[in-house]
């Protein structure tokens, strides 16, 4: 799993280039490793992710009203949002 440990509203994208990404998910899969990905994603990130070959996303805001993963509220309608979101990528 790649997180970021400071929250502070930049994203994963936001330390680590996806081409570094790539190979961290790559080099995990050669060993038979599943891969999640998490770090203040949003749902738009959610092709890139997606493409990139994780396994797992982890969207804690973006799942959560206001998109706050603090004060917000997880709702139905933003998971199923988010789930619309992965089945379209999926398609690609």
């Amino acid at each position: 799993m790649i997180d970021t440990a400071i929250k502070d509203g930049k994203n994963l994208f936001a330390f680590l280039t996806k081409s570094q990404i790539q190979g961290f998910v790559d080099s995990a899969h050669n060993y038979g490793l599943k891969v999640a990905l998490a770090g203040s994603l949003r749902e738009n990130d959610l092709p890139t992710v997606h493409n990139l070959g994780a396994d797992f996303a982890g969207l804690r805001g973006a799942a959560c009203t206001m998109s706050d993963r603090i004060n917000g509220q997880i709702t139905r309608e933003r998971v199923q949002k988010l789930v619309k979101i992965v089945r379209a990528s999926e398609k690609l």
